[in-house]
């Protein structure tokens, strides 16, 4: 919910808006050694994804090289971006964009 606070040179009420900040990606790489259906396991345990929809992650991943997986604040994608790195994926955090 927005504060309000007054201006001071002419005693109205201005609303303000909490600052959000811009979303950040984890970004998932392909490599040659990982098994798809571990990705697929990966996905749906860290991700909290269905197993289709784990499986099209992952088929994005293999055919293009890489995937968005999350997009969010900051904090959450260098959590779950750490998670995946620690299961043995490659994964990184961008701004979003």
């Amino acid at each position: 919910m927005p504060d309000q606070t007054l201006d001071r040179g002419t005693g109205t009420a201005v609303l303000e808006r909490p600052r959000t900040e811009p979303p950040w990606s984890v970004i998932v790489l392909n490599d040659d050694v990982t098994p798809m259906n571990y990705v697929v396991l990966v996905f749906q345990k860290i991700l909290k994804v269905t197993a289709d929809q784990a499986e099209a992650l992952m088929l994005e991943v293999h055919t293009t090289g890489q995937a968005v997986v999350f997009s969010g604040p900051r904090a959450e994608a260098d959590d779950i971006a750490a998670q995946l790195l620690a299961a043995h994926l490659r994964a990184k955090v961008e701004k979003a964009g």
